[in-house]
């Protein structure tokens, strides 16, 4: 037994999510790489902050450590334009505060200085469809209950089913039969239904609805997946439609990272700069691949190329009929 096992359902729910929500953290901790980062700023609780946070001060500590850090905060003071003048942020034992621009630079998650709060929603989602398969699994494995009279009965019925759960045959009889299994001339049901097996094929289903949601969240953020729902036929630009789109979170989120980096230059000297890391770079590159092969490709090449689902299809394009 570990110490899962011994938790309340409500905590190994609460525990569960949290596994959901770290690993799916995980994944946008590795969109990007920071070069030019001062040593006491470490490229993980940079991009952290920011996801968690939405926004990030990077400035000199007030307490007289002497380094640079990025700190999460908020805005303050007197709104000249469409912000405020001032940033402060804190944790700790460090403290980042002053004029924007000047004393202090602030980077941005994206273009509405929001977390990324889809976190919360997906591992919430996950969570559930966990519990609803722990579920189906166990109406799966437990068998009915026979109902008994006396302890003599339970203990025949236990161990017949052991017997057969070690591959023996086994049998037994009550003394009264007969009247155990009528009343009244009619044969009674001798077992108490709190399971039923049949409800496994759910869990198919269950399956379905995790690869969905995990491709859902992948594909927000640019990254394709592969799962295994049937498809109808549909043609090569139709099928890497949502894969462009995909990218738009993504690219505003580098876009704001750039701008933070030019302004922690030219308010401090600095040397920062950021891209996007090899995974999603390697996503971009075969995007624009496809669009290149597209742009020279006949339109009726194009919709000759279609992904089939398992049941196979015809080689017309999608929407046409045979003669």
């Amino acid at each position: 037994m570990n110490f899962y096992d011994i938790m309340k359902p409500k905590h190994q729910k609460a525990l569960t999510e949290a596994i959901h929500w770290n690993n799916l953290f995980n994944v946008l901790l590795a969109r990007f790489e920071w070069e030019g980062l001062p040593d006491s700023i470490p490229q993980e609780f940079l991009e952290g902050m920011l996801i968690c946070n939405g926004t990030v001060g990077l400035g000199m500590d007030e307490y007289g450590s002497g380094n640079y850090y990025a700190v999460p905060g908020s805005y303050n003071d007197e709104i000249q334009g469409y912000l405020p003048t001032h940033y402060t942020g804190q944790i700790t034992n460090v403290r980042v505060s002053g004029e924007v621009g000047k004393d202090i630079a602030v980077g941005w998650n994206n273009s509405t200085l929001k977390p990324d709060l889809i976190l919360m929603q997906y591992s919430s989602i996950l969570s559930e469809i966990d519990v609803s398969e722990k579920i189906n699994v166990l109406f799966a494995r437990f068998m009915r209950v026979p109902k008994v009279h006396d302890e003599k009965e339970k203990n025949a019925i236990v161990s017949t089913i052991n017997n057969i759960i070690e591959g023996k045959v086994d049998a037994w009889v009550s003394d009264n039969i007969h009247a155990d299994e009528l009343i009244d001339g009619v044969q009674k049901e001798p077992f108490l239904d709190l399971t039923d097996v049949k409800e496994i094929d759910k869990l198919q289903y269950l399956n379905q609805y995790r690869d969905n949601i995990i491709k859902r969240f992948f594909q927000l953020y640019g990254q394709k997946t592969q799962v295994t729902s049937k498809m109808a036929q549909m043609s090569v630009k139709e099928a890497g439609a949502n894969d462009s789109l995909s990218m738009i979170l993504t690219l505003d989120a580098l876009r704001q990272r750039e701008k933070f980096c030019d302004e922690c230059n030219r308010v401090f000297g600095l040397e920062m700069s950021v891209k996007l890391s090899k995974c999603w770079e390697d996503e971009v590159k075969e995007m624009d691949a496809m669009n290149y092969l597209e742009e020279g490709m006949p339109d009726k090449e194009k919709d000759m190329q279609v992904f089939e689902g398992e049941g196979g299809g015809s080689d017309e394009p999608a929407g046409e009929e045979e003669n």
